[in-house]
């Protein structure tokens, strides 16, 4: 079975990804090939490697719908040259960005694809509107998406799954006891995700702030993840660091920057 991603990544990060590599170790065993449309922009930087095919306009991201919108109208054309050329057994869009050119695949063609949810959109009656086309099968991560989305869980064309975690998390112990210090033992916790605004890691340094000063000198928290390459993540980092400061954890909080090995830094927690 041969399964085309339409994702429109433009760089090698974020969780996306992640679950195509962690769906090509899964499946190889049954014979399953993996091809991830991307950007021509992109760069692989990551591994295992990636099967690819580049589009001129498909982009998993921007600040800009209208953006998204025409870039996912030209994709739409270079997609149909590709699969002429190219069969494949699946379509399956990821978030965002390939909303719009699913509609069309659903409406438009007629096709069956797949597209699995990951994000939490402000604005959801697309979102909506293309669960209920009748070739569409919709894909959320969690019941508390759907209620986002007002996606009833019985609707045939949408389907919950549960949260994620890659097989080699459970093979090994990731943390291991530490001796406490004369002060006490310090306890680490990480946070691993990309920095989106709408995964409200602000909530994390508000809590700490919170937290009687007795209690908030033995924790620290060490954010991991990639800056997405657009203003309005790089103005949320600077909102994130500038609430760091102005809280006074700046000894206590950090925002690390893109983590290569996800294991190591879970077993430094």
């Amino acid at each position: 079975m041969k399964i085309l991603h339409l994702v429109g990544a433009q760089d090698d990060s974020g969780g996306i990804l992640d679950v195509i590599r962690s769906l090509q170790s899964a499946t190889a065993a049954q014979g399953c090939q993996h091809l991830v449309w991307v950007n021509q922009a992109y760069h692989e930087t990551r591994r295992p490697a990636l099967t690819y095919r580049y589009s001129r306009y498909l982009l998993a991201e921007s600040p800009n719908h209208l953006r998204l919108l025409f870039g996912a109208c030209r994709a739409l054309i270079e997609l149909r040259r590709l699969l002429r050329q190219e069969r494949v057994d699946v379509l399956h869009a990821h978030s965002r960005g390939a909303l719009p050119l699913t509609a069309a695949l659903a409406v438009l063609w007629r096709r069956n694809v797949l597209f699995t949810n990951h994000a939490y959109a402000r604005r959801v009656g697309l979102y909506r509107w293309t669960a209920r086309r009748r070739h569409c099968h919709t894909v959320l991560l969690t019941p508390n998406m759907a209620r986002h989305y007002r996606l009833p869980l019985t609707a045939p064309n949408v389907h919950v799954i549960s949260p994620c975690v890659a097989d080699p998390f459970f093979l090994h112990p990731l943390v291991e006891r530490r001796p406490a210090g004369p002060a006490g033992p310090v306890v680490r916790f990480v946070g691993v995700g990309n920095l989106l605004r709408w995964k409200n890691w602000l909530l994390v340094i508000e809590a700490l702030a919170a937290l009687p000063g007795s209690a908030r000198c033995r924790l620290q928290f060490h954010h991991w993840g990639p800056l997405p390459n657009s203003p309005e993540s790089a103005a949320y980092l600077d909102e994130l660091r500038d609430c760091t400061r102005r809280l006074g954890l700046e000894n206590i909080c950090r925002f690390q920057g893109f983590a290569p090995s996800i294991e190591a830094v879970l077993a430094a927690a």
